[in-house]
């Protein structure tokens, strides 16, 4: 007899994949956090650690427009679960923010752009989380995009970002 266990929540997610840069962004944005967790059919492009570290992007002295703005450019909601087998070849899929990803394939890897898939079809508790080797869009920076190592280290991950009115940062880096 096998027991399945729930999936995790976003926050767990990000807990789980030591995610460091996006759990500095919600500790900065609590709200936004919160509504991620409420929104049903999420889709979330998480860039990973070393991506965040070559894209000069810093969740500590970024300011709070500029965190909603990268959370809603990685995140396709309500529209489409972006679950690997659902991308299709060539297809363009359009994010929160109005980023466009295209989506294609090589025999061995999932593109989106120029970003590797390298942590797919990560199934949360709302959604699903694809984490990728850059920063796809980075708000108040130059167009610099960052690759990094593909590692298949990232075995959970993080969804969605919703403009929420009224958000505040706190300290997250400290």
């Amino acid at each position: 007899m096998y027991v399945c266990s729930p999936p995790p929540t976003y926050s767990d997610a990000i807990t789980y994949a030591n995610l460091t840069y996006l759990h500095r962004i919600f500790k900065r944005l609590p709200k936004a956090r919160k509504a991620i967790e409420k929104a049903t059919g999420a889709s979330f492009f998480a860039p990973t650690p070393e991506a965040f570290e070559e894209s000069g992007f810093d969740p500590c002295i970024s300011t709070d427009e500029e965190l909603q703005s990268f959370l809603d450019d990685h995140t396709i909601l309500n529209k489409f679960l972006a679950y690997t087998p659902s991308l299709e070849e060539g297809q363009e899929y359009s994010t929160v923010g109005g980023k466009k990803f295209k989506a294609d394939f090589n025999g061995t890897h999932t593109f989106l752009d120029k970003a590797v898939v390298v942590g797919e079809d990560h199934i949360i508790e709302n959604g699903v989380i694809q984490v990728i080797d850059e920063v796809c869009s980075l708000p108040g920076f130059s167009s610099k995009i960052a690759t990094v190592k593909l590692t298949p280290d990232y075995m959970f991950f993080p969804t969605f970002s919703e403009k929420v009115p009224g958000l505040t940062a706190t300290n997250a880096c400290s």
